[in-house]
């Protein structure tokens, strides 16, 4: 690989905004100890200065963008030097390229056209370039003498002058110095993206022929004849505010980059780009400056020369590189921004101790229901037609029947199809105490992907008893139960957390949302004796192999382990892995099982197997890593406490004392300890838990309802409360109980910033019932 003229760790340094000696360590951690970044958060504090894990993220994903750029540069000098362009310059403005855009800018001008040779190649051929380069020098040069027979394909000086100006064109828009001075200055030459509505067959032709007469400095994107890629059914009023529109490249916003592009695909748009003509004259006067014996001695040529340059290479490969930069800059935001709703989401605090029925609305095939019990088991299910005009009065019966017969005290409503119409029913029955005397109350819950799960091979084992139409309800009722639990069986982009998914590229969503899944289950913890393949398979070090390995493992030993280190009896799970897992798994073992367990070792044969002694240990209810359980019992010992104890309420308040007390020296502590504070202050956190502890606990819960709004009664001024449903970059959606969700602009949050599952207070500033939109301002996060 050919070296750069930067390395790694200082341009990691220069993007994450990161000490360097951070960036080495997390080079190290990452590349060449193979460490997790959920293992990285909570254990190598001290070597990352105690930084956030999205902040790690960055930096993951930043040095993951740096080793492909490394290999895009070795890529590019090697394919330029086959085509024989490959100089001094060249190789050098590619070695100190830092960014992907950057070295498609510099390469491009270099790329093969797919076997068609151009037009500067064709007449390099015919042995036009040296009297080009001649008059790039300066230099006198008889065009008579070019001119050759038919065979020759030079018939006239005009065909040896028009192919001296190709080559010439061609120099002057792959120079590297000129390069480097027009992508500077095309930052802030205020170049603007321009769209207009594109004609289809059968309309007015006037905006086709206004398309074609662009101005200098203008590029259309190309188009695919005809309505080829047009949605069958007129979606063109989605984009109506595009139909006339201008904004400039540096304002311009992801989702409207996103918007655009779609619209532009789906032949509802025209994008051009549209750069101001003091650009070109930027251009003129720097290839001028750069060869200034052609300006001076050529300068009818040089004029002709450098405006085909600039219209025919220069322009298209701008507009090119910018919508690449944009359409990059908006697929971040939007993977940023799944990946923030997401993890809000999976991290929803559970609702524990309740009896839940889950309902899929619907119309024509009814409403389906499934009541599970507070383990998750189900209990009963139930179609009900209660929008069937005939059926309703009877229906409801049966509603209220399965609801007290079951004792339920919520109902999860799946928020799509019929959603709202079912919502109003449910509200009207509790407030007409159908449901008395149980103090029912409801929520609406995220359905999305579980239409997906409903008919997966997953769900077929899980549930078998049921019909797959049935299977979403429980679904739903899980899905408020234990978010987490339930999500981790779906593909995370099924999950409708953000926007326009279907335009991002798949590889990079799908990364980004399997980290934060990750991320979520490892942090909340699994309790290896009660969890799935599926949640363990999520677990940081382990995959669906390993995960399967660990079910084996405790299948073999009786159903149960009852301490950690029997994970290293898990045959195909090695010590790194070990070590990337262990501290987010918890052992709890069940009321009957023994304090220790003899074990056959993994590997073993023969007829006299020797046998590994476990014992159960406290800690491994905690957060405290196995690594770190010496330390632990020696800072216990300090202040005259015991293993045994970890976890009681008696512990837990002494260490919460000795903690509290300001006069302490954590760093004189920890030397003590022969440690480090990070990790010290680790161990401390850990003591101050319950061993039932759960991180979701503190987040923002549920929001339950018993009544609903219509969208009539609402008017501006008024104040409601709600639950964000959704973020974007523009604003936040928040349900405030009416058919549809409500908008707070990003101008209207008064500053703040809104996560998925907020409650909030908001002010109602406009109301449009005809189109169903309500705008929102935001009073105060609850």
């Amino acid at each position: 690989m050919s070296p750069t003229l930067w390395t790694v760790e200082q341009a990691l340094s220069d993007q994450v905004n990161l000490d360097r000696n951070v960036c080495e360590n997390l080079v190290n951690l990452i590349e060449k100890e193979q460490c997790t970044l959920p293992f990285i958060a909570r254990y190598r504090k001290n070597e990352t200065k105690n930084i956030a894990l999205d902040k790690l993220r960055q930096v993951f994903e930043s040095l993951s963008q740096l080793r492909d750029i490394q290999k895009k540069i070795d890529s590019s000098i090697n394919k330029i030097e086959k085509t024989g362009n490959l100089t001094g310059d060249i190789k050098s403005a590619l070695r100190g390229a830092q960014t992907l855009e950057e070295v498609e800018f510099i390469s491009a001008p270099f790329k093969n056209t797919g076997g068609k040779r151009t037009l500067a190649g064709k007449a390099c051929e015919l042995g036009l370039d040296k009297s080009a380069e001649q008059i790039l020098n300066g230099e006198r040069v008889n065009l008579n003498i070019q001119v050759k027979d038919e065979k020759g394909k030079l018939l006239s000086v005009k065909e040896v002058e028009q192919g001296i100006k190709y080559v010439l064109a061609d120099v002057l828009s792959k120079d590297t110095e000129i390069l480097a001075a027009i992508r500077t200055q095309f930052k802030k030459c205020g170049a603007r993206i321009v769209t207009s509505r594109k004609v289809s067959k059968g309309e007015s032709t006037t905006s086709k022929k206004e398309t074609k007469t662009s101005k200098a400095g203008s590029a259309t994107s190309k188009s695919v004849k005809g309505d080829k890629g047009r949605p069958k059914k007129d979606e063109s009023h989605k984009y109506e505010q595009y139909f006339d529109f201008s904004v400039g490249v540096s304002s311009v916003r992801p989702h409207q980059t996103l918007a655009i592009n779609r619209g532009e695909s789906h032949k509802y748009l025209s994008v051009k780009l549209d750069v101001p003509d003091s650009f070109q004259k930027f251009y003129c006067n720097a290839c001028a400056r750069h060869w200034p014996a052609f300006y001076k001695s050529y300068r009818r040529l040089f004029d002709d020369v450098t405006e085909d340059s600039y219209k025919r290479l220069l322009i298209p490969m701008l507009t090119r590189q910018c919508r690449s930069e944009l359409k990059q800059v908006a697929e971040w935001s939007s993977i940023d921004t799944f990946g923030s709703n997401l993890k809000g989401l999976l991290l929803q605090p559970p609702c524990r101790g309740e009896t839940i029925l889950g309902v899929d609305p619907g119309y024509t095939n009814g409403c389906k229901m499934a009541v599970i019990s507070p383990s998750g088991s189900i209990l009963d299910s139930a179609t009900l037609y209660l929008h069937n005009h005939v059926k309703k009065a009877k229906e409801i019966v049966k509603l209220a029947d399965l609801v007290q017969r079951n004792k339920c005290g919520v109902i999860a409503l799946g928020n799509q199809t019929a959603c709202r119409d079912t919502e109003a029913i449910i509200s009207d029955c509790i407030g007409k105490g159908v449901f008395a005397p149980l103090p029912v109350k409801y929520c609406i819950v995220n359905e999305d992907g579980s239409s997906v799960y409903s008919v997966s091979k997953l769900a077929e084992e899980e549930l078998p008893q049921l019909d797959q139409n049935l299977r979403s309800a429980v679904s739903i009722a899980r899905r408020l139960q234990n978010p987490l639990m339930e999500l981790v069986k779906i593909e995370p982009q099924h999950i409708g957390v953000g926007m326009y998914q279907h335009d991002i590229a798949e590889a990079k969503l799908s990364t980004r949302l399997d980290s934060v899944l990750s991320e979520c289950v490892s942090f909340v913890g699994v309790e290896i004796n009660s969890a799935s393949e599926h949640i363990l398979s999520r677990v940081s070090g382990l995959n669906k192999t390993k995960a399967k390995a660990i079910l084996s493992e405790r299948e073999r030993v009786g159903g149960q382990f009852i301490c950690r280190e029997q994970l290293l009896n898990v045959k195909g799970l090695g010590t790194k892995s070990y070590e990337q897992c262990a501290g987010f798994i918890t052992v709890k073992p069940l009321p009957d099982s023994k304090g220790s367990v003899l074990t056959t070792p993994k590997g073993a044969t023969g007829k006299k197997k020797a046998k590994l002694l476990y014992s159960a240990n406290p800690l491994d209810q905690t957060m405290i890593h196995p690594s770190s359980y010496e330390l632990a019992e020696r800072f216990l010992k300090k202040l005259n406490l015991v293993v045994d104890d970890v976890g009681t309420i008696d512990l837990i308040n002494k260490v919460k004392k000795w903690a509290q007390d300001g006069q302490r020296d954590l760093s004189a502590v920890a030397q003590d300890l022969n440690t480090d504070p990070a990790t010290l202050t680790q161990i401390v956190e850990a003591l101050q838990q319950t061993l039932d502890y759960d991180m979701r606990d503190h987040m923002t819960k549920p929001l339950f309802k018993s009544s609903k709004t219509s969208i009539d009664s609402l008017k501006s001024g008024d104040i409601m409360t709600g639950v964000v449903r959704n973020v974007l970059d523009f604003g936040a959606f928040v349900d405030i109980g009416v058919q549809n969700d409500g908008l707070v602009h990003i101008s209207a949050m008064g500053g703040k910033k809104l996560a998925l599952g907020n409650h909030v207070q908001v002010r109602i500033t406009s109301v449009d019932a005809v189109k169903k939109r309500i705008s929102l301002q935001l009073v105060k996060l609850l």
